[in-house]
């Protein structure tokens, strides 16, 4: 079993695993019918974790023997909610969170599709320009015994062989996006770096208010926690903050923020409230915060992105039809004066 599952398979499988969770079902029981009921792949991946569960595997070393199919992040969350005594809790989290990576894919998609079709239009414009107007304007000055222009000659032998470039302009970037919309479509991370940090950050946060609530003791709640985002620079400031309490230094260090791997804000609130009940509460509270964060990022590529890539291609339409046609006409009237 080597090839990777989509997210929203993953998504489909890991609801079925809450729902056996929820209600107490053993998961091999559960899975019995399922393998038959899934379609397709899906059916058998099921059907391969029922078998090695059958077999006397842990849920958890089931899923560390699938790396193609349960990523790092998935095993950790797993493992944390374990520890927790909230697996099924652990189980629908992870759904929810792949929704919101789905959810926020989708939106840059749809977001993306008028940025492309201008693009080509504005290729189009471009070959049309090139391939047309150098080339008359050049027998114009050529009949006004006019010197030549050195860019407006470029740009005729650019058009005299657009034959053998213009077609694979196009075809470069349908592979590119060919390429990125099937690594998108295994992928179960969010699509840029600082939807990733909000999403990390809403994960920590939410798995360790869970854990401190269940009286995990913190040191090693804070680990499980970041090893469950997969985001190393939280991991590693997790790992050295749970080292200097382990080596007698108290909790009241800077280890956390050190390697940046959490905000300055979420170090403190740690470090003050290691004994505080309330620590829980303002743990989730964290969460909807990074959560909601995470939800106006989203927002904000969706609207921004397509009006910039729109400017920039404008720009490019502008600049091709000025060196084309307004900056030689001008040049060549000039020298007609």
């Amino acid at each position: 079993m080597t090839r990777a599952i989509t997210l929203n398979q993953l998504i489909g499988l890991n609801d079925e695993l809450a729902a056996l969770a929820r209600i107490g079902v053993p998961f091999e029981l559960g899975l019995r019918d399922l393998d038959r009921d899934l379609p397709g792949y899906l059916g058998k991946v099921a059907e391969s974790v029922r078998k090695r569960l059958e077999s006397g595997k842990s849920l958890p070393q089931v899923i560390a023997e699938s790396p193609d199919i349960f990523p790092g992040t998935y095993r950790a969350i797993v493992q944390a909610g374990i520890r927790a005594g909230q697996l099924p809790a652990a189980l629908e989290s992870i759904s929810s969170v792949g929704r919101r990576v789905a959810e926020v894919r989708r939106t840059l998609r749809t977001a993306l599709i008028y940025p492309v079709i201008l693009i080509a239009a504005g290729y189009v414009v471009f070959v049309s320009f090139v391939t047309r107007w150098p080339h008359q304007i050049n027998m114009f000055r050529a009949d006004a015994s006019l010197a030549p222009l050195p860019h407006l000659d470029w740009l005729d032998r650019l058009g005299n062989t657009a034959a053998l470039w213009a077609p694979w302009p196009p075809v470069i970037l349908g592979l590119a996006l060919a390429v990125w919309g099937i690594r998108a479509f295994f992928s179960k991370r969010y699509p840029t770096r600082g939807l990733r940090r909000s999403a990390a950050l809403a994960v920590f946060t939410e798995l360790l208010a869970t854990m401190v609530q269940r009286q995990v003791a913190l040191d090693e709640a804070i680990v499980l926690a970041a090893e469950a985002t997969g985001d190393p620079r939280l991991i590693q400031s997790a790992m050295q903050w749970s080292a200097a309490t382990a080596r007698g230094q108290g909790r009241h260090v800077s280890a956390p923020g050190s390697a940046a791997g959490l905000p300055a804000w979420l170090t403190l609130l740690i470090n003050q409230s290691t004994r505080e009940p309330q620590l829980a509460v303002l743990l989730r509270y964290a969460a909807r915060t990074y959560q909601d964060r995470l939800s106006r990022q989203a927002r904000w590529y969706a609207r921004t992105l397509p009006i910039l890539l729109a400017c920039g291609i404008g720009i490019m339409v502008i600049v091709a039809l000025l060196a084309t046609i307004v900056m030689p006409f001008y040049f060549t009237l000039y020298q007609m004066m």
